[in-house]
This record gives structure tokens, C-alpha cells and sequence, in this order.
């Protein structure tokens, strides 16, 4: 079994030894190397001090002040079973969150862990509204293991009434082993807190009942490759989202049992070559959409994906349906899990065709529902090894940033009330509403737990608010790059968009971006991205030469790239009419037609995908506005044969 699983993430070695594992061989190479990727100011964190010394300690006469958190946090959830007002027990719970944020060291992590803990809890079980809302807190302050996993898992924005509803099932159905898996149960109820319907091309395939789902796990908790207890919830999302029926997850245990290989089981599948070639009914479809009949009479990419993101959760492994474009087609992969010396990473590479690496992926949150990139599901990878102190206290410190960077933006101030008499002296003044100061709290959470993506984005929504300085921005920049840029460039690249994007100075931001772009230059999708980027920043000061410059690049370079080219062509189209020069608009698609590869050996609804057809589409569309019947004429049946052949 992998260390971390035997280890029950509770031991991690140290943070710097865990981010740079892959590149240090011993802790002096991994803190020089940390020096150079992070920066003085964390390492510095980092070494000074120890993880209990961390804690808020007693500076003068009275207690602790996390000591004093407990009890007032004991008196709020008693007043809430008592008087069953939520909605009063979460306004408690948000004003002590503040006091602690006002007082409260950065370097405590304890104490903004336990009152981010209540204000979470309460708030989560006001807006879920149950008939007997003081039944599930009685129990879950019972089940204080499936309560904090919960609390700390449900996004902040994300509605609980769903969730809590199934949590409130499996309470009363299965109540007794709840706080055993408490994992499984967070990761289940916040997948299924709505039905799980996925569409795989023609097919449409719906998720078994959550319950059916937990009982599987746990029956077959011993044969899971990774196990179902100690995984965190953020990879078990990718094991619990599975739309197989319960017997077709036991006819994938019973045959592949024991076999991490998910990439294998992708080209296990033969391809429905006829289908792609001539779009006859595929016999899957035919025959019934399920597992054991996909591996029986084969599929395309999709159904290929699917059932080896389906095996994969069904033996116990995080795995993802994934799809992305190239320049040429549409197609679909599988992306899964792999734990290795110590070390955890997910692989979106060897469960696909050769002629796809490089295309950036997309799949789905199993928790939102909602599209991200392959890269920020990679990311949790770097979760392996952190302690789940760790991830609660990056959640923590998180939730502390993002709630000050809010009273920034309303210009608001925190309360300057200190704790009272009973509480050791902490701060001599309290903490100041600014930027420095949500960047300082991120920065003790993100040394906590450096894959924690929301704590990333924090910094992207501050600077789309305008709230970074040009210092700042360009700081954070660097040790984003310097961190995410090579391992998990979509992450990156998004985080980074709106740091580098908001920098007023425009040749500052194309010098930036210029910085950016030799980490990405080895992903032409991103490096396009960069490229269009810069031009939208030249064309938004009124340099439409240099705009236009940047796009005609992205046309030159990375025409076969991906669907991007269509958006560099519709802005350097609008840049030539801009500098009056629309009689040169014809030529421009007339040209970039003639870069893009012709696509073949496909039916005609998949040559229809291609960068070839839409620009010759659109070359012949400019043709007829502009009167050159013939030349339309032409082209548009040059398309149609290319259409028509097999």
C-alpha cells in the first residue's frame, strides 16, 4: 500500500521537504532550493518556528486565547440546541470569527482553525433549514470527525441544504459508521447532494443512490486500491462521482482488482472505426450502454474515457472523464491517480492518443459541477503529504483572508473590542484592515498546505478587486510561476491571468507576461493564451499595431494548436478595420485557411470540428459579403469534398 495511506496522512515530513521532495534529495538542498522558489519571507516562516510554538501562548496575566474560543464556542452550540435559532447561533459564531481575526497572531493557527470550525458549522445548518436541526447538531457534536470534515469541505458559497439533507438520510439509515467514514460520507453527500446524470455522447448513464453507493465502499472497503478511510475527501470526490450501476462496480472490482493502471484499461478498448469514419450506430448503443458491454464491442475516445474512469472508481482509484480540442478534433481521455516514493500526482497522459498530449483538458468538479482544467485537479495531488490539521488550517486561514479582503473592499473596519480581562494580552493593537494583511494570513495557510487551490485564488480575486499593489502582484506572480507554473501551468495560468492583467502599466504588463511566457512556451495552447493576452493589453492602450502584431502570431504559430486561432482571427480582423485597412480582412483568412491542416479519416460531423472547415467557413462567408461570388463559390466546394470523402 502507498506510505501515505499506511501513514493515515497524519505524518508528513516537512512542509519545504514536501513541496520540493521531487527536485531535493535532503532537507539543506530543499530549503536553498524553497529560498529561491518562495522567497526569504516564507522560508524565514518556516525554520523560525515550531509547530507548537505556532500556538498563541500567554503574553500576560489570563489564558490562552484558543482556550477562551472553546468555551464561548461550547456557549454558542448549547444556546443552539437549546433555543433552535440558527440563524442567532451563526451571527455569534460570525462575530467571535471577527474578534479572532481583529486579535488573533497569523502564526495561531489553532485558534482561527476552532472559530472558523463553529462559523462554518452554524452557517452551513441555518441555510440548510431541516425539520430538527438540533437533531443533526446533537449528533454531529457527537461525531466530531464527520462534523469538522463537513465543515471544512462544503464551500463557502456552495448551498448545504442538499448535502445536509443526505448527510440527515445516512445518519438515520447508517448512523453508527458515519464518524468511522468520515471521508467517504463528506465526499459522497457533497457529490450526490443532487442526482448525478452524465451524457457520454448518445448515451446517458445516471449515478446509483448514495446509500447503495456507501455500502459499496464500505463492503469493499479492504479491496480499494487506495482505500476509503484516510484518503481525503478532495480525491475521493473523484472515486464516489462514478454513474456505473452497482453491479457493473462489482463486475469492475471482480475483474480488475488490485490494477492502478487506468491508463491501460483506455486503450483496452477497441475503437469503433467505422463509427468515426462513416457514423454508423455504434453496437454499445445498440447492444445496452454499460461497462462490460463497452469491453466487449468497443467504442470511441468517449466511451473509451469512460469506462476507464469508471473502472478506475470502482476499484478505489481517483480518476476523471476528460475532453479537450485540437486544432483538428474533438476528443475525450481519462486522467487518474498515482501514488508513488512518497509522492502522489495524477497522470493525464498515458490514457490517451500520442497525437492529444499537449491539449490542455478539461473535466468536471464532481463537488460544483462545475468545468476545470485537468492542471487544478492535479493540484490536489500536492494534498499527499499534508496532515489534516494542515488542510483545516489552510482552509482556516483562507476563510480569514477572504473575509478581511471583503471588509476591504467595503471600506470597513474590524472591531477594536479586545477579548476581555480573562485573555492574555496577544496583539498590542488590533490588525489592520489591508492588503499586506490578507496576504500575510494566506501565506501562513499556504505554507500549511500549498495545495490548497482556494487560497491561490484568493490572490486573483483581490487583484481583479484592485486591491494589490504593482509590488505585491509582482511578488505573488513569481512565486506562483515559480511553484504551480511547470507542474500545474492551467492552475497557474488562471491564478495569473488577473495578477498580471490588472497591472496599469501596460509595458510593464507585456514585460510581465513576456516572463510568463517562458514558463508556457512549451504548451502552445498557453503560450497562445499569452500572446492574446498581450494583445488585449496593447489593443486596451490604443497600440492596435502592436495588438494586432500579437494575434497575427498566435495565427502564424499555433494555427493547428487548438480553437483558440478562431479568436486570434476575429481580433485581428476588428484590428484592421480599427486602422481602416478592412480590404486586407479577405487575405487575412484567405492565409490562415491555407496554414491549417485538412482534416481526414473521419466521418463528416467530425471534420465539421476542425480549425480547416470553420476558417473556410468563415473565408467563404467574407467572400460573399464582398461580392467575389466565384472565388465563394470555389472554396465553398473545395469544403464540400473534403466533407465527402472517406
Amino acid at each position: 500500500m502507498p506510505w501515505w495511506i499506511e501513514s493515515a496522512w497524519g505524518h508528513p515530513p516537512p512542509l519545504l521537504v514536501a513541496m520540493m521532495g521531487r527536485l531535493c534529495q535532503s532537507y539543506v538542498s530543499a530549503v536553498a532550493l524553497a529560498v529561491i522558489v518562495l522567497g526569504p519571507s516564507i522560508v524565514s516562516a518556516a525554520l523560525s518556528s515550531d509547530r507548537k510554538a505556532s500556538q498563541a501562548k500567554d503574553m500576560g496575566e489570563g489564558r490562552p486565547i484558543h482556550a477562551v474560543i472553546d468555551e464561548r464556542i461550547k456557549v454558542i452550540l448549547d444556546q443552539a440546541e437549546s433555543d433552535n435559532d440558527y440563524t442567532k447561533a451563526s451571527h455569534a459564531a460570525s462575530v467571535l470569527f471577527d474578534k479572532v481575526l481583529a486579535w488573533a497572531p497569523a502564526k495561531d493557527t489553532r485558534s482561527f482553525v476552532k472559530v472558523a470550525y463553529a462559523r462554518r458549522l452554524l452557517r452551513q445548518l441555518r441555510l440548510a433549514r431541516f425539520s430538527d436541526t438540533t437533531a443533526m447538531l446533537r449528533y454531529l457534536r457527537r461525531n466530531q470527525k464527520l462534523a469538522r470534515t463537513l465543515a471544512f469541505f462544503v464551500h463557502p458559497f456552495e448551498s448545504p441544504a442538499e448535502i445536509y439533507r443526505l448527510v440527515d438520510r445516512l445518519r438515520i439509515e447508517r448512523g453508527d459508521k458515519l464518524d468511522q467514514y468520515a471521508n467517504l460520507v463528506t465526499a459522497i453527500c457533497c457529490v450526490h447532494d443532487q442526482s448525478l446524470v452524465r451524457r457520454v455522447n448518445e448515451n446517458q448513464v445516471l449515478a446509483a443512490d448514495p446509500v447503495e453507493l456507501f455500502d459499496y465502499f464500505v463492503r469493499y472497503r479492504k479491496k480499494m486500491y487506495y482505500g476509503v478511510v484516510n484518503m481525503p475527501p478532495e480525491l475521493l470526490v473523484f472515486v464516489v462521482d462514478s454513474t456505473a450501476t452497482i453491479g457493473q462496480m462489482q463486475w469492475a472490482l471482480q475483474r480488475y482488482e488490485g490494477d492502478g493502471n487506468i491508463g491501460d484499461r483506455f486503450f483496452e478498448i477497441k475503437y469503433d472505426r467505422n463509427h468515426f469514419r462513416y457514423g454508423s450506430a455504434k453496437r454499445v448503443t445498440i447492444e445496452g450502454f454499460n461497462l462490460s458491454n463497452i469491453l466487449k464491442y468497443g467504442g470511441v475516445c468517449a466511451d473509451q474515457a469512460y469506462f476507464a474512469a469508471s473502472v478506475g472508481k470502482a476499484i478505489g482509484v481517483p480518476a476523471a472523464y476528460t475532453y479537450g480540442r485540437s486544432g483538428q478534433l474533438s476528443h475525450a481521455w481519462v486522467g487518474f491517480f498515482v501514488a508513488r516514493n512518497k509522492q502522489g500526482f495524477w497522470n493525464f497522459d498515458v490514457g490517451r492518443y500520442n497525437a492529444y498530449r499537449g491539449v490542455q483538458g478539461i473535466t468536471e468538479n464532481p463537488q460544483t459541477r462545475q468545468p476545470i482544467d485537468d492542471s487544478t485537479v492535479a493540484l490536489r495531488a500536492e494534498l499527499v503529504p499534508s496532515s489534516v490539521s494542515d488542510r483545516h488550517a489552510a482552509v482556516a486561514m483562507t476563510d480569514a483572508a477572504r473575509r478581511l479582503a471583503v471588509l476591504l473592499q467595503d471600506d470597513r473596519l474590524l472591531s477594536s473590542d479586545p477579548f476581555g480581562q480573562d485573555v492574555s494580552r496577544i496583539m498590542d493593537q488590533s490588525r489592520t484592515v489591508d492588503s499586506d494583511q490578507c496576504l500575510k494570513l494566506l501565506e501562513v495557510g499556504l505554507r500549511r498546505c500549498v495545495g490548497f487551490a482556494p487560497g491561490w485564488q484568493v490572490i486573483a480575486e483581490m487583484a481583479e478587486a484592485e486591491q494589490l499593489s504593482l509590488d505585491q502582484k509582482i511578488r505573488w506572480s513569481g512565486l506562483l510561476l515559480k511553484f504551480c507554473g511547470r507542474k500545474y501551468p492551467d492552475f497557474a495560468f488562471d491564478v495569473l491571468r488577473p495578477l498580471i492583467g490588472t497591472i496599469r502599466d501596460v509595458d510593464e504588463q507585456i514585460s510581465t507576461w513576456s516572463n510568463a511566457f517562458k514558463i508556457f512556451q512549451h504548451r502552445s495552447d498557453l503560450s497562445a493564451s499569452v500572446l492574446m493576452a498581450q494583445g488585449e493589453a496593447w489593443e486596451a492602450a490604443g497600440r492596435l499595431k502592436k495588438a494586432g502584431e500579437c494575434y497575427r502570431r498566435v495565427v502564424q504559430r499555433y494555427a493547428n494548436a487548438g480553437p483558440f486561432v478562431i479568436n486570434a482571427l476575429q481580433n485581428s480582423e476588428r484590428i484592421l478595420v480599427a486602422l481602416g485597412m478592412a480590404d486586407r480582412v479577405i487575405a487575412l483568412y484567405r492565409s490562415a485557411w491555407g496554414l491549417v491542416d485538412k482534416p481526414k479519416d473521419a466521418f463528416s460531423e467530425f471534420r465539421k470540428q476542425s480549425n480547416w472547415y470553420q476558417i473556410g467557413m468563415i473565408y467563404v462567408e467574407k467572400l460573399n459579403e464582398a461580392g467575389k461570388y466565384r472565388t465563394a463559390e470555389r472554396a465553398a466546394a473545395r469544403i464540400d469534398q473534403v466533407l465527402g470523402a472517406s
